[in-house]
């Protein structure tokens, strides 16, 4: 019979595996938890706090102009390239979850709207961080789309002109 030392004991039973069994399966363990912690910490860089994703959704769907600091201005910060958490959340829903939602919108007409897909393009050609490129194929195929960002763009051209 092989020998056991009290520490390998069970309530008098042998255990299931050996220590160096053991220590593989935790070494097994704590490589998951960092995967699922660098994955955690990637999605936090890319959605934030995942806070503010209706209020920018709801904002971009009612054709109202990119602006967290009218939700909460202490958190907002003017480095577009340093967010607050808070600020990324609002930031996704405004400019990628949104687009899906109006994409939607769009294939589904009867879905109800908060403005009309007309206002919504005319509203993103004046935000400098809405391209035409990256929007969805629905979106881009869209005539309403197209024609209220064609007006916006037009807008912002003579605005840049008369400054």
């Amino acid at each position: 019979m092989k020998s056991e030392f009290i520490s390998e004991k069970l309530n008098g039973r042998r255990p299931n595996c050996t220590r160096k069994e053991y220590g593989e399966i935790l070494a097994i363990h704590y490589a998951a938890d960092d995967r699922t912690e660098a994955r955690a910490q990637e999605e936090y860089r890319e959605k934030g706090t995942k806070k503010y994703f209706k209020n920018g959704i709801m904002d971009r769907l009612s054709a109202k102009p990119y602006d967290f600091s009218l939700i909460d201005p202490k958190k907002a910060s003017n480095d577009i390239n340093n967010l607050t958490g808070d600020e990324r959340s609002y930031y996704y829903g405004y400019y990628v979850l949104a687009s899906e939602k109006i994409a939607m919108q769009i294939k589904y007409p009867s879905i109800k709207r908060l403005a009309q897909i007309g206002e919504i393009g005319y509203n993103d050609a004046q935000d400098s961080n809405i391209s035409l490129e990256d929007l969805p194929e629905e979106i881009k195929g869209s005539k309403e789309y197209l024609e209220g960002y064609k007006k916006g763009l037009e807008e912002k051209i003579k605005k840049n002109k008369t400054k």
